[in-house]
């Protein structure tokens, strides 16, 4: 039988399916964002075919096509666009025609095994077109800089050269800035010249507890904020076109990774559904953290994603999870529950769980115990149960926040005693029924006590800030006192 054709239709574009093999016809510049395959069918995309014609290929067309190993691209597109191929990991080379005149910010970046890239000579290249491309040589880093990056066009963008940013140049304008504006407030604005944020503004950084991002920020270091024990809120600019924010997490702009999740920020994480990456360092000592709901839209964990977060007690990793990266979970000494629901063990190191592993509890499908007693990093759990109970399984349409839990309960309970007939229960299913019912007296026991935990802690948080306003309109009163009557 033959390979089913998948296609669809829109503003004069087409796309077409058929096997591995994704192919866009159409004349212009295709519609921006544009990219209903990578909803259903990103694991089947092996190679990208653009027909003669197109003219621009769009923001975040082919994101995260992780399998993709070959792409043609027509002479006649002048355009490609911002995050087009982002996150393409094994597609291994790339020939750029001559017709190209701009490659946007991070159209290439975290194409990991991209070892050869073939550029037309006065080729605009935006920031970060190129970052975490690992594959790539320095000298052919270099060599993109000299030969084709475009000086003036970048300074009439006012974005610099993706692959040459100098941290030292970038760090001494900082500080001078700092000397220059009160930017060592605890709640900070960034200024609007600052372009990138290097890690070497904010780490170790005790004092910082919000921060808000304007729209000429267009890049920000994956460990930017590592180790600012009090930062519990990161907020974007609406208009910004590479980043977002919701309720205080930072996200790229159409939250598809998770970036970051402020190391003081108190309680639950329910990571949308839009979300396909949790970044590197994304909730890396996030000390506070009790819990996190990952949903079965997530295909990567990065590197030292979780580490740190020693209040976690539980993990349930979804089956559409491919990609463990490096010590994701060190230092998370109490976690003693683990839900994996991939039927194929994710490769892992041993070093990726810095846990009990005789303590902690293994949970693996049905009928995969044999699988994971012998994969790499899984086979030293000493305590790896078969079959997962339905309540760990998280669909990305049906992520709930733990608190609306117990509200839902008492409204299900409500209604089965309004009920004018109530049917006789057999023997095992009202054992059945006292076993739920003691599962969920004991998490709505360990809930209250968090919720208990987390009320005290906040409390003192909301005094710890208090007092800091009240020191901070003292001192305004002091430099200024020859202004107050």
């Amino acid at each position: 039988m033959g390979s089913t054709i998948k296609s669809g239709y829109k503003e004069g574009f087409r796309w077409t399916l058929n096997g591995d093999t994704l192919t866009i016809t159409g004349k212009g510049e295709m519609p921006d964002p544009w990219n209903p395959w990578t909803e259903h069918h990103v694991w089947d995309i092996r190679k990208i075919i653009i027909e003669k014609g197109v003219t621009s290929i769009g923001d975040f067309a082919f994101l995260n096509c992780f399998h993709v190993i070959s792409v043609v691209i027509p002479n006649g597109v002048e355009n490609i666009g911002m995050c087009a191929f982002e996150g393409c990991s094994d597609l291994t080379s790339i020939v750029i025609p001559n017709s190209v005149k701009k490659i946007e910010n991070s159209a290439f970046a975290d194409c990991s095994a991209l070892a050869s890239v073939t550029l037309p000579d006065h080729t605009y290249i935006g920031y970060n077109a190129f970052k975490g491309c690992d594959a790539l040589s320095r000298g052919s880093i270099d060599d993109i800089e000299d030969d084709f990056y475009d000086d003036e066009l970048n300074s009439q963008k006012n974005i610099p050269n993706s692959q040459s940013i100098d941290e030292d140049s970038a760090l001494a304008k900082w500080k001078k800035l700092q000397n220059s504006r009160n930017l060592s407030s605890p709640f900070l604005i960034i200024p609007d010249d600052i372009t990138e944020i290097s890690k070497k503004y904010f780490v170790d950084n005790k004092n910082l507890r919000s921060v808000e991002i304007h729209k000429n920020v267009v890049y920000i270091s994956d460990d930017a904020f590592n180790n600012c024990n009090n930062l519990t809120k990161i907020d974007v600019v609406d208009n910004n076109t590479v980043y977002s924010s919701e309720k205080g997490i930072l996200f790229n702009k159409l939250k598809t990774i998770l970036m970051r999740f402020p190391e003081d920020k108190m309680g639950y994480c329910s990571i949308p559904s839009s979300v396909t990456r949790i970044g590197k360092y994304a909730f890396n000592n996030c000390t506070k953290l009790i819990s996190v709901t990952i949903p079965d839209s997530v295909t990567s964990i990065g590197d030292i994603a979780f580490s740190g977060c020693n209040r976690l007690s539980k993990i349930t990793i979804p089956n559409s999870v491919t990609n463990i990266g490096k010590d994701v979970f060190k230092e998370c000494a109490n976690i003693d529950k683990i839900v994996v629901l991939c039927e194929n063990p994710p490769e892992i190191n041993d070093d990726h769980f810095e846990i009990n592993k005789g303590q902690c509890i293994l949970h693996v499908p049905v009928g995969c115990v044999e699988k994971y007693s012998k994969a790499k990093g899984w086979k030293t759990f000493k305590r790896i149960v078969d079959g997962i109970e339905a309540s760990c399984v998280v669909k990305s349409s049906e992520v709930e926040h733990p608190q609306n839990q117990q509200t839902k309960i008492k409204e299900e309970k409500k209604s089965t005693l309004s009920s004018k007939k109530i049917a006789p229960k057999s023997v095992n299913e009202t054992k059945s029924v006292k076993v739920k019912k003691n599962e969920v007296t004991q998490e709505f026991g360990e809930i209250s006590k968090e919720f208990k935990t987390m009320k005290k802690e906040m409390t003192q948080e909301l005094n710890n800030i208090t007092q800091e306003f009240k020191d901070t309109k003292e001192q305004i009163k002091k430099a200024f006192r020859g202004f107050w009557k």
